[in-house]
């Protein structure tokens, strides 16, 4: 498989592509806005602008210092605690009802697997949590073409981390030098680095052109649908 790069003609050549979850296959991002703004009602936190939860939403995890609330006279550890408890409520729910796979990333799926390239999922998401993070790819009929599916329990250090991106191509049975990761983050270019895989960025996630071309990524594209166009396969 050669990935073609529109803006001088060269490319790569690639075993196996590899890809993230969030922002990169389904449009999840809204919903962790609205998990988070039903924890400020119910726990009555102040609001907080949604650039601030953007920077703390990073690499799979949450930075609470930036969203708790000051001189409650209660420990960060007990508020977090009570966050989390909302978020357990409503996470099924939300997922179920509300988040979808990006439009065309379920044909351009089938279209790789039906022309036998390798496929993984690395993701920042917790073993218990993942097949709810999977039901936009069940109702599409996408979620078996993977070889494997990478989750922060499978691996010791998270993403930036290259070890989840390692540990995919091992399971893949492929050198990581002919995969490529494709991510929606900042984290996710870095991580690709990091395993010495090639980058591809996309933006219908958390990151946009600017912030990602700043990591260096092989490649940026609007969407994953736009993969079959860079693909000679």
């Amino acid at each position: 498989m050669f990935l073609k790069d529109d803006n001088d003609g060269s490319g790569f050549d690639l075993d196996a592509l590899i890809f993230d979850l969030d922002g990169t296959l389904i449009d999840s991002i809204e919903v962790y806005y609205t998990m988070m703004n039903t924890v400020f009602e119910r726990l009555r936190w102040p609001d907080v602008p949604r650039d601030v939860m953007r920077k703390a939403i990073k690499d799979g995890g949450f930075e609470w210092g930036s969203v708790l609330p000051p001189g409650t006279g209660r420990s960060d550890d007990e508020l977090i605690a009570e966050a989390r408890e909302v978020i357990r409520g409503v996470y099924p729910h939300l997922f179920e009802d509300r988040v979808h796979m990006v439009p065309g990333a379920d044909q351009v799926l089938r279209e790789l697997y039906e022309h036998r390239v390798k496929l993984g999922l690395v993701t920042s998401t917790l073993a218990r949590f993942i097949e709810f993070k999977l039901i936009p790819l069940k109702r599409c009929g996408v979620h078996d073409l993977f070889h494997t599916v990478i989750t922060l329990d499978d691996v010791e250090h998270r993403k930036p981390s290259g070890d989840p991106l390692l540990e995919c191509a091992r399971r893949i049975g492929e050198n990581p030098g002919t995969c490529a990761y494709i991510g929606d983050t900042t984290g996710d270019m870095v991580a690709g680095k990091a395993a010495g895989m090639r980058t591809i960025g996309v933006l219908t996630g958390l990151d946009d052109y600017e912030t990602l071309k700043a990591e260096g990524p092989d490649m940026i594209v609007e969407s994953v649908s736009q993969l079959p166009e860079r693909l000679s396969l």
